[in-house]
């Protein structure tokens, strides 16, 4: 579970970021949006092609970047 490890790590420092999807990966890529964000408590922001775009809130205030509108 590297992976995981390595997305959770991204998602506390930048709050949003982008996968890729391999091109030899048959598996529809909003289902995979899907189970990737409910894994990491986080919202899949869209999907474009192959690419999944994920945000999930910093949880320590000081390295929060992104301020949404309420």
């Amino acid at each position: 579970m590297e992976e995981v490890v390595a997305l959770e790590e991204a998602l506390e420092a930048r709050e949003l970021i982008k996968i890729n999807v391999l091109k030899n990966c048959d598996d529809d890529v909003r289902m995979i949006a899907e189970a990737i964000a409910e894994h990491l408590h986080a919202e899949v922001v869209q999907t474009i092609g192959r690419r999944i775009v994920i945000y999930r809130q910093a949880r320590q205030q000081d390295k929060r970047k992104i301020v949404l509108p309420r």
